[in-house]
């Protein structure tokens, strides 16, 4: 399954709580410390539901306030659309869910955790799952 989006500029947020919240994620994904500390924020063309990640953290208490919070991961890849002559580039990265926030619900907007990439002259990406996607619970909707 392939879908299509535009990489858009978030809030900022994830750019703390990512690197507060990365000791936690080493359990479930390996190399988490050559991830960026935050998301690549894709807003799809067509929504996207997942209801079960690969991944799903049990509740976490991180950061120095001590917030609760649980999370999930899906591996994908992203394909980012480079202006020609380039040629497209594929990184392995995870979907990135954060129950408690308010974003969880937007089934166009997804985050994506990824390792550090160069994202200059990129306006495009396709979020490539490559499993059968309704065997676990996810549906392009619509």
């Amino acid at each position: 399954m392939k879908i299509r989006g535009k990489i858009i500029k978030g809030i900022g947020a994830a750019s703390n709580t990512i690197a507060q919240q990365k000791i936690y994620f080493k359990p479930y994904i390996n190399n988490i410390d050559d991830y960026y500390d935050g998301t690549i924020n894709v807003l799809l063309e067509s929504p996207l539901f997942i209801r079960e990640p690969k991944i799903i953290t049990p509740i976490i208490r991180w950061g120095k306030e001590g917030r609760l919070g649980k999370f999930g991961f899906h591996q994908i890849k992203l394909e980012l659309e480079k202006k020609p002559p380039a040629q497209n580039e594929v990184i392995e990265c995870y979907i990135y869910i954060p129950y408690n926030s308010p974003l969880y619900n937007n089934l166009f907007l997804m985050e994506i955790l990824a390792p550090k990439i160069n994202l200059a002259g990129v306006d495009y990406c396709n979020i490539i799952i490559e499993e059968e996607a309704r065997e676990v619970g996810i549906f392009v909707v619509g």
